[in-house]
């Protein structure tokens, strides 16, 4: 009786600990991701067409210019929210090495500044992405749907998209609070909650015949429930200080500190990932909608490998930014080479792994579209390896908001896109892959990794 009042205990512990770990959390919110990727995508690959599967892709790419900006302004102002829960005076970047004076106490005024200014600057962003959106898909979607018979209706599911999507972006300062605070676990587990219900809803969705329209709302719908959810959970965290909180509240200095890591940054996920993004864009105006929607698709399942392998850096974005304002770089030193290790062995696997079973998946489920050539897989794979290793490298210098090489990875984007632009689809894949991709490796050599052992060592 006793061993087992014990083991309850020691399993009701375990729970508790996995339900309030930001790492497993995150690998849950991953799991999640994962489901909808093998339940949704073998329905729209199956009951959507070739132009529909495009269309579909199409619109992620479309949206980059939100989605690269606040990815960015959520990285920027978690780190600056950290500093301030550490009891920062300053949220300015962290150059070098820093002696922790702080006595731990939260800056509550601090962090109401900047979360007002987070407000401002989102709500800016989400304007701005409706108009970049809407000249990119005049440009990228208008020429697939030039003469297509329901080019009415996929128009009709853009619209919605950027009309919920402007609300998601522009509320994004919920999600990015409690991030800051280290509530990663909060946001994780409800992540899961709304992404497993999206994911059932979206597949009845397609699977009842209910078309892209019917998609479109689905996703966008749960998303948004989300994003109003997480303000709910921020005002119950930390004695519901978030309540009295302004949304929008423009401060000159604290936006001062978050410029220069933001437009930095920027530049830099630009090299990084805008240019993959946009090589999809610009390849729709050379290939044919089935050789489009092959690339495409790859480049979601490189994503979305990506995501899961970087799991395990993400959930500690917190605690890395404020054990490099202490400047225990030990601890660091240990969490970058483990973490940034299983990072990469995760992505290496699952690109092998993929690169196996995907072209059998698609002819088994009767897919209307082919995957890429094995061979054309394995070099995009390789080289988004190197790229993540670069990546993880400068994370090194970012936790403290420090930007590094984003002049370097910028031209390298601007290179590859125009051999792109020049090469047009005389080398089929291999053209947008080489040329987002090969130009950033060979200009940043092996600099992001001299960089890292120099704060690491």
């Amino acid at each position: 009786m006793k061993f087992f009042r014990t083991a309850c205990l020691s399993i009701h512990r375990l729970i508790l600990w996995l339900w309030n770990s930001p790492t497993f959390t995150t690998w849950g919110n991953t799991a999640v991701q994962s489901l909808r990727l093998v339940l949704i995508t073998p329905l729209i690959l199956t009951r959507f067409d070739e132009l529909e599967i495009a269309s579909w892709y199409l619109f992620a790419s479309l949206n980059f210019f939100g989605v690269l900006i606040t990815q960015r302004l959520n990285l920027t102002f978690t780190r600056m929210l950290a500093f301030a829960m550490g009891g920062a005076t300053s949220l300015a970047p962290i150059e070098g090495k820093r002696v922790q004076k702080n006595d731990g106490t939260a800056n509550w005024p601090l962090f109401e500044r900047a979360f007002g200014v987070i407000g401002v600057m989102t709500l800016v962003v989400s304007l701005v992405n409706v108009l970049v959106a809407y000249l990119m898909a005049w440009f990228g979607l208008g020429n697939i749907l030039q003469g297509a018979s329901d080019s009415h209706g996929l128009w009709i599911a853009f619209g919605i998209l950027q009309a919920t999507s402007f609300f998601q972006f522009t509320f994004l300062n919920y999600q990015i609070a409690l991030q800051g605070m280290n509530h990663v676990a909060i946001v994780n587990r409800w992540s899961v909650v709304w992404g497993i219900f999206s994911t059932i809803a979206g597949s009845i969705a397609v699977y009842a015949g209910g078309g892209i329209i019917a998609l479109v709302i689905v996703m966008q719908l749960t998303a948004l429930i989300g994003t109003f959810w997480n303000r709910q959970m921020l005002h119950l965290v930390e004695g519901g200080r978030a309540r009295f909180f302004r949304i929008f509240r423009f401060d000159q200095e604290v936006f001062h500190w978050s410029w220069g890591p933001t437009w930095k940054g920027l530049l830099g996920q630009f090299g990084m990932v805008g240019s993959v993004q946009l090589s999809g864009v610009l390849y729709s105006a050379y290939a044919s909608k089935g050789e489009l929607a092959s690339y495409l698709f790859a480049l979601r399942m490189i994503q979305t490998l990506t995501q899961m392998a970087q799991a395990p850096f993400i959930a500690v974005q917190p605690l890395m930014s404020r054990l490099r304002s202490m400047n225990d770089i030990e601890a660091l030193r240990n969490i970058v080479l483990k973490r940034g290790g299983l990072s990469l062995l995760l992505l290496l696997l699952g690109i092998i792994a993929f690169g196996v079973v995907l072209s059998p998946i698609l002819e088994l489920i009767g897919s209307n579209m082919q995957f890429i050539s094995r061979p054309a897989w394995f070099l995009l794979g390789l080289l988004v390896l190197v790229v993540r290793f670069d990546v993880f490298c400068t994370l090194v210098c970012a936790v403290g908001n420090e930007m590094v090489f984003y002049w370097d990875v910028a031209v390298a984007a601007l290179v590859g896109l125009a051999c792109l632009f020049i090469i047009q689809n005389q080398l089929g894949y291999y053209g947008p892959i080489l040329a987002s991709l090969l130009p950033n490796i060979l200009i940043l050599n092996w600099r992001p990794y001299r960089k890292a052992a120099h704060i690491l060592w």
